[in-house]
């Protein structure tokens, strides 16, 4: 069983922080008191603590200021705080307390067991991402809020950098789109490799541009061009040919997949609807793309 979790209840009533302290320790926290904001900075400094309860209005400074010292220029602050307030909560403190970087915010005199949970969820946020994650030349810290690929920083935040996060944590490597078509092209055991058809740097990054950032279309959109190489009888596809296949790849669809059952619902609403036009279109696509006439028939009647 490993050392308990150390915490830090910043207070300027001395009687409610002892309280507030107390609880704590009976639920198995080794807890440390601080009088005032400035003490509070000082002892961080010299042991940095695993949370700390913050009351939000002192006499030497406020929650807020607190929290941008302890941030000294970091997106976000190395442990979870959770301010503790004695006054009815307003919601704009609470806004500028969380976007100065606090992971919560409760009124004092709340329940016990809801101030554990709060205690015990934002320790458990900080245990799964208080880590780095690096992956090839990606590193993500959610601990201070940050992504970098090649040192350089990625302007990310909220959502998509915990996202970010949450796939590099899964086994692989994170590369470009290029990269990945790269390999695609080369691989002679899983991708293209033994077809013999080199794909121009001006074709590959029109093929990357395309797909909107989504690698499964990028890939389909190089198988596509390769094949339609190959069915020519050339050796490279150039942006021209590449174009074209990308053209030609937009009325072929999975028959199991979701562009199969969106199709044939087009044409019967065309049809229904009285759009003949819209119906011929819908009805060549499908036959177009490989679409069995015995389907579309019974559709049809």
């Amino acid at each position: 069983m490993g050392a308990p979790a150390r915490l830090l209840v910043v207070d300027d009533e001395p009687r409610t922080a002892q309280v507030t302290a107390e609880l704590l320790r009976r639920a198995g926290y080794a807890v440390d008191v601080a009088l005032s904001g400035t003490e509070a900075l000082s002892r961080v400094r010299s042991e940095t603590p695993d949370l700390m309860l913050l009351d939000y209005e002192m006499p030497d400074m406020d929650a807020p200021e607190v929290l941008d010292q302890l941030r000294s220029g970091s997106d976000r602050l190395s442990f979870p705080v959770i301010i503790f307030t004695g006054a009815r909560p307003s919601p704009g403190d609470q806004v500028l307390s969380i976007e100065r970087g606090a992971a919560d915010y409760i009124a004092k005199g709340t329940d016990r067991q809801v101030l554990l949970a709060r205690v015990r969820g934002a320790l458990r946020d900080r245990t799964t991402s208080g880590r780095a994650v690096v992956r090839g030349r990606l590193r993500v810290d959610l601990a201070r809020m940050s992504a970098t690929l090649d040192g350089r920083d990625l302007r990310l935040e909220g959502r998509p950098l915990v996202t970010l996060h949450i796939l590099a944590e899964k086994p692989g490597e994170v590369v470009s789109r290029n990269e990945l078509l790269d390999r695609a092209l080369t691989d002679r055991e899983r991708g293209l490799g033994t077809a013999d058809v080199k794909v121009s740097d001006d074709a590959l990054d029109h093929l990357a541009d395309i797909s909107g950032g989504d690698a499964r279309v990028a890939l389909t959109g190089v198988e596509a061009a390769v094949l339609a190489a190959r069915g020519q009888g050339l050796h490279e596809v150039d942006r021209e040919l590449a174009e074209e296949a990308i053209q030609k790849k937009a009325i072929v669809y999975d028959r199991q997949g979701d562009a199969h059952y969106d199709v044939i619902s087009a044409f019967i609403k065309s049809i229904r609807g009285s759009d003949p036009d819209a119906a011929l279109f819908w009805l060549a696509r499908m036959l177009e793309a490989g679409e069995d006439p015995r389907y579309v028939a019974r559709r049809l009647v």
